[in-house]
């Protein structure tokens, strides 16, 4: 028996299950077609209403410590909708490490609509 280089007969048998997998997958799509239109999307050219307003928890400031420049307290804006003490500290520690994220990243990578 001739096998190619660095192929065995295990080797033979999965490409033929990929390929039959992949053959059947096709072949069921075209059975049962999904189609963009059976979402519920607005018809085009149609208004869309605006959503309610929303005023999220938003960072107002920074103090920084002048005898220690490396301690800071954030002034963070609680927003509209209260929150609880563990959903609290998860969306303001994402603030601040937004914050701090946007201070690693050298000015030639920023991008700014004008």
């Amino acid at each position: 028996m001739s096998n190619k280089k660095g192929q065995g007969m295990g080797g033979d048998y999965l490409k033929r299950f990929i390929c039959g997998v992949t053959l059947a997958a096709f072949l069921g799509s075209s059975v049962t077609p999904a189609y963009a239109q059976s979402l519920l999307l607005p018809a085009p050219g149609q208004m869309i209403p605006l959503s309610a307003k929303f005023e999220p928890a938003l960072m107002a400031g920074i103090q920084v410590d002048p005898k220690d420049p490396f301690r800071f307290n954030f002034i963070i804006s609680r927003g509209e909708k209260p929150l609880s003490d563990e959903i609290k500290r998860v969306e303001y520690k994402k603030l601040i490490k937004y914050f701090l994220v946007s201070l690693t990243v050298p000015n030639t990578d920023m991008w700014v609509t004008h």
